[in-house]
C-alpha cells in the first residue's frame, strides 16, 4: 500500500490534523496533489483547524504595507522572520502582494486580524471604500461605506443619512472569539461646532458605532459606550491614529475622559458591548498595539520610548515597563515583535523606517530594506500577519475579486 493510499485511509479528523500542521506555502501545494487533498483542505473544518496552529506551525510573518506619491497603489511585502533571533542577512522575502484596486483617499491603514487585512482611508466618504483581502489566496472584497443609519427608538425604527464632513473617525477589525465572525467598526465623531464646544463636558459628544459583519453585505449600528465620564472614544488630538487594537477577540482604543486622563476602551466582538477595561500606563503621548500576546502601550518621551506590556489580560496592576529605547526618529514609533534573544523589532510609523533594538548592546540600528521599495516609501507600516486559507463566499453584495 503507498503512501498516498495510506493517507487516504485515515479518519478525516486525523488526516485534518496532520495537515493543519503544514505551513500555508506547503499547503498551497497541497491542493494540486489529489481532488481528496484539495476538498479536504477547502472545508471549514480545515482552514479552522489550520488557523489556530498557524502561529505555532508557521514562523512569524511581518506584512510591510505601502503606498505611492499618488495614493493609487498599494503594495504589500511579506518577510519570514526567524522565532529566535532577527537575522537582517537571511531575512527572506515570502511573497509580493500587489494590491490592484485603488487604496481609499489619502493614503491607507492596514489593520491584520486572523490572516485578513482591512484596507482603509486617511478620510471616509460614500464615493470611496473599505477593502478587505486574504493574501494567501489572493481575494479581495469591496465594502462601502455606509451612507445611512437604521436605528430603533420606542419600538419605532428610523433611518437618517450620515454626513461625513461633520465626523472624525477610528476604525476596528477583528474576528468574534467564539463564532469567528470577522467585523468592522466604524465610529464616528461629530467635530461640529457644537462639538468643539462641549468635548469635555459630560453628554457633550456625540458619536456614532457601527459594525459590519462579513458576509452580511450591510451595516448595523451598536450601542454607544456610557458617556459619562468619558469624553469619547476617538481621542480629540489623536483621530487619525486611533484604530482599534485588535487582541483575544476584544477591539481596544484609548479614550480620555473629561479631566483629560486616558483610559482603554474595550468591545467584545462576540457581544458588541463596550466596556472600560483600565488606565493607561505612563503620560505623555502613548500608542497602544499587540506584542507578543499581550496588549502593549508604547510610551514616547524626548530621548527614549518606553515600552509598556500587560502580563495579565485585563488586570490593571500588572502594567510592567519591559524596555526602554533610545529615540532615533519622531513620530509614532512602536514594537512589533520581541525575539528570544531579547532583540526588539520596532516600527518609526511616521519617518517609514523599521529598525531594532539590541537588548544587550541598548542601541538601535535602521534596517535598509525599506530604502530599496521607493516610491512606496510615502507611507509605510509594519505589522505580524498571520496567514490563513479562509476563502470569501462570493455572493451579490459581497462579490469576490482576486489580487
Amino acid at each position: 500500500m503507498n503512501q498516498e493510499a495510506l493517507f487516504a485511509k485515515l479518519p478525516s479528523e486525523m488526516r485534518i490534523e496532520i495537515l493543519s500542521r503544514v505551513p500555508v506555502g506547503s499547503i498551497m501545494s497541497c491542493k494540486c496533489v489529489c481532488k481528496s487533498w484539495l476538498d479536504l483542505i477547502l472545508t471549514d473544518e480545515f482552514v479552522s483547524s489550520h488557523l489556530s496552529k498557524s502561529s505555532s506551525v508557521s514562523s512569524p510573518t511581518l506584512a510591510i504595507t505601502m503606498w505611492n506619491e499618488t495614493r493609487d497603489l498599494g503594495w504589500c511585502r511579506f518577510l519570514e522572520l526567524d522565532e529566535d533571533h532577527l537575522d537582517l542577512e537571511k531575512m527572506s522575502q515570502v511573497t509580493n502582494c500587489n494590491f490592484n484596486f485603488k487604496i481609499p483617499s489619502y493614503g491607507g491603514t492596514f489593520l491584520s486580524a486572523n490572516g485578513l487585512l482591512l484596507v482603509c482611508g486617511l478620510s471616509c466618504s460614500p464615493s470611496t471604500l473599505l477593502c478587505i483581502c486574504n493574501p494567501a489566496t489572493r481575494q479581495f472584497i469591496e465594502v462601502p461605506y455606509p451612507q445611512s443609519i437604521s436605528y430603533e427608538r420606542h419600538h419605532v425604527s428610523y433611518t437618517r443619512s450620515i454626513s461625513y464632513r461633520r465626523h472624525h473617525f477610528s476604525y476596528g477589525f477583528g474576528a468574534s472569539k467564539k463564532t469567528g465572525h470577522y467585523k468592522v467598526v466604524l465610529i464616528l465623531l461629530d467635530h461640529s461646532l457644537p462639538f468643539r464646544r462641549n468635548w469635555n463636558k459630560p453628554g457633550g459628544v456625540k458619536s456614532e458605532h457601527l459594525v459590519y459583519t462579513v458576509g452580511t453585505g450591510s451595516w448595523r449600528s451598536i450601542a454607544t459606550p456610557p458617556t459619562p465620564p468619558f469624553m469619547s472614544i476617538i481621542s480629540r488630538h489623536n483621530e487619525f491614529t486611533s484604530h482599534a487594537t485588535f487582541l483575544n477577540g476584544n477591539l481596544h482604543w484609548i479614550i480620555d475622559d473629561i479631566n483629560k486622563e486616558r483610559w482603554i476602551s474595550c468591545l467584545d466582538l462576540e457581544t458588541e458591548v463596550f466596556s472600560t477595561l483600565c488606565s493607561l500606563p505612563g503620560n505623555g503621548y502613548r500608542w497602544l498595539c499587540a506584542l507578543d500576546g499581550f496588549l502593549c502601550v508604547s510610551q514616547h518621551e524626548k530621548e527614549e520610548t518606553v515600552i509598556w506590556l500587560m502580563m495579565e489580560y485585563g488586570v490593571e496592576s500588572s502594567w510592567t515597563k519591559a524596555f526602554v529605547i533610545p529615540v532615533i526618529c519622531h513620530g509614532t514609533v512602536y514594537p512589533i515583535k520581541v525575539f528570544k534573544d531579547g532583540n526588539v523589532l520596532m516600527m518609526g510609523a511616521d519617518a517609514g523606517i523599521l529598525f531594532y533594538y539590541s537588548h544587550k548592546d541598548k542601541t538601535c540600528r535602521i534596517i535598509d530594506f525599506i530604502d530599496t521599495l521607493q516610491p512606496y516609501i510615502l507611507g509605510t507600516l509594519g505589522t505580524l500577519h498571520t496567514s490563513t486559507l479562509l476563502s470569501f463566499n462570493n455572493s451579490e453584495m459581497e462579490p469576490v475579486k482576486l489580487l
